[in-house]
């Protein structure tokens, strides 16, 4: 597990969430999208 992992999981349930970074969408090409039948 990574150091952050480590931070995350000490703390009690209801600060893990303010402590995890902002999520970011990963961006899909529009021809892969398109043969696995997912969304851009």
């Amino acid at each position: 597990m990574t150091a952050l992992a480590h931070r995350i999981h000490a703390l009690s349930p209801e600060a893990r969430e303010a402590a995890l970074p902002v999520e970011r969408p990963y961006p899909l090409p529009a021809d892969i999208a398109a043969t696995c039948g997912a969304t851009p």
